[in-house]
């Protein structure tokens, strides 16, 4: 019974990370990325920029942003007053103006696979 249920526990994993994976290729089929960035805030306070001033930076380039969202970074932070929160901003653009980003301090997304 128990064999089962941590059978059952590790397919639902693998499917998760599949369709991680499998969204990113279709958005590079598409000649998409998604491009990331902080928005270095802290923990007990300053919440840091805006996801609508990261997107004014990309939109004075002439960067067309597609889709827009907030996630963790993945990383571990102590959970002290004026530590990082890790939160960073997702922004899905043409594949042909990730150079562009990069210019602005701009990352490749890369998901965070626990």
């Amino acid at each position: 019974m128990r064999f089962s249920g941590l059978l059952a526990v590790g397919f639902a994993l693998l499917s998760l990370v599949g369709c991680s994976t499998l969204q990113v290729e279709q958005q590079q089929a598409s000649g998409k990325v998604q491009i990331s960035k902080s928005l270095f805030g802290h923990q007990c306070g300053d919440t840091g920029m805006s996801v609508d001033q990261l997107k004014t930076q990309l939109e004075e380039q002439k960067i067309q942003v597609y889709a827009q969202t907030v996630a963790s970074d993945g990383r571990l932070y102590p959970q002290v007053c004026g530590a990082p929160d890790g939160r960073i901003a997702i922004f899905t653009i043409d594949q042909k103006q990730q150079e562009q980003a990069f210019n602005l301090g701009f990352a490749l997304y890369q998901p965070v696979n626990s």
